[in-house]
């Protein structure tokens, strides 16, 4: 029983170590979108302080 019960637990810690991973690549991804957004926005605001 308890080597079930340890096999269990170490699947379940295998599990949530997957599902954190994959909760920071999104963060990443996420952060990385929102970094090339700003990047544009500040583009287009600089060309249209040049342009008037």
């Amino acid at each position: 029983m308890a080597k079930a019960d340890i096999e269990a637990k170490k699947a379940q810690a295998k599990a949530d170590i997957t599902k954190a991973k994959a909760d920071i690549e999104d963060k990443i991804a996420h952060a990385k979108a929102d970094v090339k957004a700003d990047v544009e926005k500040a583009k287009e605001k600089a060309i249209s302080d040049i342009t008037y």
